[in-house]
């Protein structure tokens, strides 16, 4: 290779033609530093000192980035703020040093602090408490309390036990409260004695026999009994149509002997009587004059066989 000029590391070695110049040195000079270099440097062995960048900065993983004193004060920023973490318990802090008692009911809220009106809320909590705890001057009933604080009796807390909001501990009922308890009452009294299926037909001024006695809002009037009774006038002359016809068949008329005791009838019965009475006479009426008309009926021929001759006579 000497004698034909070539180095053996250049890229044309191969070319037997070639021959090095000094560019090709330059090149391979090039070559071998790189070479040298990759083997060497291991980025994720350098120390960070040497890329000038610190291991806990935001941006280490950022070959091409160097710390500079913005980056070394955020880290210390962050570095006081995670030992505050450590140190600090914010659930051991005393409630005087965060300004917030610890009868609060806003206790638990990390960012409130007790003004004028939560000491009033708290003071008058416990006065509700300490009288509810209170008894009636012997220590039996006083220590029964004691252990059962939830038989406080509504009267203390003026709240009735029938209020829909008696299971809000800060109700008191007011005269509205009272009203609404008394009309709930008073519906409920009359749902239980109201038994509408058992309610007899007088009580609900409705007649067994009309059409809407099934109707609990209905109501008789007069024109539904004028329609109870021709319908039982209607059910009776269909009872008593036959023994019409063999009446009317042999020209007899219609005489019919009712017979009742008028003393033992009611209102109703006595007027429906007397109703019936006079449809009895009315089918009477009409018999006869059935009969009447047939009679003329018959006797029609001799009156026209009369006129007949009368009106010969005329014309001769």
């Amino acid at each position: 290779m000497v004698e034909q000029r070539v180095h053996p590391d250049c890229i044309n070695a191969s070319n037997p033609f070639h021959e090095c110049v000094a560019y090709c040195f330059r090149k391979i000079a090039e070559a071998k530093a790189r070479k040298d270099k990759s083997e060497s440097d291991k980025p994720r062995e350098i120390k960070m000192e040497e890329q000038r960048v610190h291991p806990d900065c935001i941006n280490a993983s950022n070959q091409f980035h160097e710390c500079v004193a913005y980056c070394f004060r955020k880290i210390a920023e962050a570095k006081a703020g995670k030992d505050k973490l450590k140190t600090d318990k914010p659930r051991e802090i005393k409630m005087e040093e965060q300004r917030v008692h610890p009868n609060c009911i806003n206790a638990s809220n990390p960012f409130h602090e007790c003004v004028e009106y939560c000491f009033r809320k708290i003071a008058e909590a416990k006065a509700r408490k300490d009288k509810s705890e209170t008894g009636f001057g012997c220590c039996s009933c006083d220590s029964e309390l004691k252990d059962k604080p939830r038989d406080i009796k509504m009267e203390e807390q003026r709240v009735h036990p029938d209020c829909i909001n008696a299971s809000n501990p800060f109700h008191e009922c007011v005269e509205y409260c009272f009203r609404k308890i008394a009309e709930a009452k008073a519906r409920k009294d009359k749902s239980e004695t109201d038994k509408p299926r058992d309610i007899k037909m007088e009580e609900q001024r409705v007649h067994p026999d009309c059409i809407n006695a099934s109707n609990p809002f209905h109501e008789c009037v007069e024109y539904c009994f004028r329609k109870i009774a021709e319908a039982k006038a209607r059910k009776d002359k269909l009872k008593t149509e036959p023994k019409e016809n063999s009446d009317v068949d042999g020209d007899h008329p219609v005489d019919e002997n009712i017979e009742a005791d008028i003393t033992n009838l009611t209102g109703r019965q006595e007027k429906l009587f007397g109703l019936r009475l006079r449809m009895n006479e009315s089918r009477k009426a009409n018999q006869t004059a059935m009969v009447v008309e047939k009679k003329r009926m018959e006797a029609f021929p001799e009156c026209k066989q009369k006129w007949v001759a009368g009106r010969k006579k005329k014309n001769v």
